[in-house]
């Protein structure tokens, strides 16, 4: 059975993130209104990131899609979750908050077809 964790920001992580935990998170990552913090914490947690982890015989194979401010999106993937290096790793640029969701719930829901489908530089 797949498992799907959302990592990064100020949240903990989150197993099995619903579309609104998800839709919090890349709020928390493009807007940055949170009251109580500055600049500065924005820039130590740049990122928030969507795992889609299925096990594999005797490993996990971990699906990553990391958004950062600024609108980068990484899409990676570890044939084994203890792996350092990625099996591959695309990037798209200037990705809009709705765009990224939409990327997510493709991940969250395991249809990596159609994220390789996806314009990655």
């Amino acid at each position: 059975m797949p498992k799907v964790i959302l990592i990064g920001g100020f949240r903990h992580a989150t197993t099995d993130p619903s579309s609104d935990d998800l839709k919090a998170a890349l709020h928390e990552l493009y807007v940055e209104d949170h009251p109580s913090l500055v600049e500065g914490d924005y820039e130590e947690h740049p990122n928030t990131w969507l795992e889609y982890r299925f096990e594999n015989g005797n490993k996990w194979t971990v699906y990553l899609l990391a958004v950062y401010r600024g609108g980068i999106v990484i899409f990676s993937k570890l044939d084994d979750q203890d792996d350092i290096d990625p099996e591959f790793e695309k990037r798209l640029t200037e990705v809009s908050q709705e765009r990224a969701l939409r990327l997510w719930m493709a991940l969250a829901s395991g249809d990596i077809d159609s994220l390789m489908t996806e314009p990655w530089l």
